[in-house]
């Protein structure tokens, strides 16, 4: 004989098997079979007619226990049929020109005044349907509107510190579920009042019919989510809401929040590599790009070490004949003097990153970016907030230029002049060491960038060449965009100051200017 509790277990199983097929049945009876016998039941009343009973108790079944497996799987396969004709409806109705604030009353009327069955026990027909007609208005319009407000909540106690929390996924579930909750109430106790019997103070039926609405709130928002989430991707609002890493970086970062703001609702789709580059695009600051694992789409970009290149020593490099047409400054360095002063230099470097005016960029073999100049003096730069920091800084002090070892076959104005430098007292050849940051920059991101310094007393005043924007002089790094180039941003007062001795310099000629700096008589 089998025991009380392998009695209950089969039980369970047998209620288990049956959940799907209740859900199933639930949810046809709210799509379809309950909207037909809604309308049915009015066109019989209309015109009399008696081919069925105006109260029709063929689709009644026996009442599933309150709380229990079954009637869980009632209430939620309702729910979700019942998006079915509530959405159409919304649309018809919108597409008819009734103004959007007033479409959910609408829309709630239809619903529960033409399309929902009178059942026997609530009596008149007429009266029944008048009473559900002014039902629906009540529940729809709250269902309709409370997001919105609820939303405007949130924008006051989140746009500050949290902005990304105001249109995020998870939060707007949040509100139309507890907007759901909301009209489920307002159904129960408008139903009640509308019938003459006051205020409804059953507690099953309240719970029911909360519980009822708010799953159909929740799916109302959650249908809207799955098509664009499969196509496009998540949010960055979404993104950013489920990462701690970004949602802390971005409550400090002041710009973070501002293209948090802007953008929040962008899609990204890791797939995609167009949308991939979008993210850096709108929101590298917070460093999405790490966070939804597109660094397989970054095989281009500087982010990721090569792998199999040969290492080569720095001087074997610096001796290297590149393309004048990719590196067209390069012939303004004395790589020579430069290659001497590294003889002894412990790493060893696999490629160049880049040749400027200022100084050849190097990439070693641990993935950092070595800088070499005769001009690179830091004097405090690579500590401010927005400096790509430094890891290593040196100098190596050269021998006068003597028996050749300086000599270079180039002799361009500029390199004359670095020359002259690295024989004055006290210069050498300087050299930092940074991370490696990727540098395409967009436009965008490097005037927010050069705006943002402008007012906190620093002007970015070498951000274009020849009218261009120079997005090399930016990188990202670490979550955030840093300045990779130290001497493009000086103090506003310091950069007016240069501006103001340029102006008195304008009428030397070229020849005049490099007799000057060449200490010429």
């Amino acid at each position: 004989m089998p025991s009380h509790r392998d009695t209950e277990k089969e039980a369970l199983l047998q209620e288990l098997a049956t959940l799907p097929g209740d859900f199933v049945q639930a949810a046809i009876s709210a799509a379809y079979f309950n909207p037909v016998r809604g309308v049915t039941q009015l066109k019989d009343h209309i015109y009399q007619s008696n081919k069925s009973d105006k109260q029709d108790t063929e689709s009644e079944h026996k009442l599933s226990t309150f709380g229990s497996l079954r009637w869980h799987a009632e209430q939620l396969g309702g729910a979700v049929g019942t998006m079915v004709p509530y959405y159409l409806l919304n649309k018809t109705v919108g597409l008819a020109g009734v103004s959007k604030f007033l479409t959910p009353f609408a829309t709630g009327a239809l619903m529960e005044g033409v399309f929902r069955p009178v059942e026997k026990v609530e009596g008149d027909f007429s009266k029944a349907r008048i009473v559900n007609a002014l039902t629906g208005t009540a529940t729809f319009g709250t269902l309709g509107h409370l997001p919105g407000y609820l939303k405007s909540r949130d924008v006051l106690r989140f746009q500050i510190e949290q902005p990304w929390l105001i249109n995020s996924f998870t939060s707007d579930l949040k509100r139309h579920i507890a907007s759901g909750a909301a009209a489920g109430l307002v159904d129960t106790e408008s139903r009640s009042i509308f019938s003459g019997k006051g205020l409804n103070t059953n507690a099953q039926e309240i719970a029911q019919s909360v519980y009822a609405y708010g799953a159909l709130g929740g799916l109302m928002r959650s249908a809207t989510e799955v098509a664009p989430a499969l196509t496009k991707g998540r949010t960055i609002n979404d993104i950013v809401q489920t990462s701690s890493y970004l949602s802390d970086r971005a409550k400090v970062d002041p710009v973070a929040k501002e293209l948090i703001i802007e953008h929040g609702e962008k899609r990204v789709n890791a797939k995609d590599r167009s949308t991939s580059q979008d993210i850096y695009d709108l929101f590298a600051h917070a460093k999405v790009a790490e966070a939804i694992e597109l660094k397989s789409n970054l095989e281009n970009g500087n982010l990721i070490e090569a792998k199999g290149q040969t290492l080569k020593s720095i001087p074997e490099l610096l001796t290297t004949n590149l393309p004048l047409e990719e590196y067209p400054f390069y012939s303004y360095h004395p790589t020579r003097a430069y290659s001497e002063a590294f003889k002894n230099f412990s790493k060893k470097g696999t490629s160049f990153l880049g040749v400027g005016f200022d100084s050849v960029v190097i990439k070693l073999e641990d993935g950092t970016a070595l800088k070499i100049s005769s001009q690179l003096r830091t004097n405090g730069k690579g500590n401010r907030f927005f400096d790509m920091p430094i890891l290593e800084e040196g100098v190596f002090e050269t021998e006068p230029i003597v028996n050749g070892v300086m000599e270079d076959p180039t002799s361009g104005a500029w390199q004359q002049i670095q020359l002259q430098l690295l024989e004055e007292s006290g210069r050498g050849v300087n050299y930092l060491v940074q991370p490696v940051a990727f540098t395409k920059i967009p436009v965008s991101l490097c005037e927010r960038f050069r705006n943002h310094l402008s007012k906190i007393g620093h002007d970015f005043w070498d951000w274009q060449r020849d009218g261009m924007e120079k997005q090399d002089q930016l990188g990202f790094f670490d979550g955030r965009i840093a300045l990779l180039d130290y001497f493009a941003v000086e103090p506003t007062e310091v950069v007016k100051a240069r501006k103001e001795k340029k102006a008195r310099e304008e009428s030397k000629s070229v020849d005049q200017r490099i007799e000057e700096l060449l200490g010429a008589p």
